[in-house]
């Protein structure tokens, strides 16, 4: 991944390339307990002429958990953690079932 690889990209979009190089590896593994566990690892390498001395990196995730209206995000910010999950009120795609069962 990078930002851009379009020359006229300040044309076509109104903004600069940064000259951030992103490298990513992805792989799952299913466990006995029928958990998929997504591993990623990212490298960034910066190729931009301007001296950049700090940045801010997130990851944003879409969980589909049934009705997509109804689906909450959390965070554990001491554990490191982001989690999802469904609000209680019944699924139009599940109904009343609980989706961890």
């Amino acid at each position: 991944m990078n930002d851009g690889g379009r020359s006229d990209s300040a044309a076509v979009y109104g903004v600069h390339q940064l000259g951030l190089q992103t490298d990513v590896f992805a792989a799952t593994l299913a466990t006995p307990t029928d958990y998929n566990i997504l591993f990623f690892r990212y490298r960034f390498r910066y190729m931009g002429e301007i001296r950049v001395d700090s940045a801010n990196i997130g990851l944003m995730t879409t969980p589909d958990l049934g009705d997509t209206e109804n689906n909450l995000l959390g965070s554990d910010t001491l554990a490191n953690t982001v989690y999802a999950y469904h609000d209680g009120i019944e699924d139009r795609h599940y109904g009343s079932r609980q989706l961890s069962q």
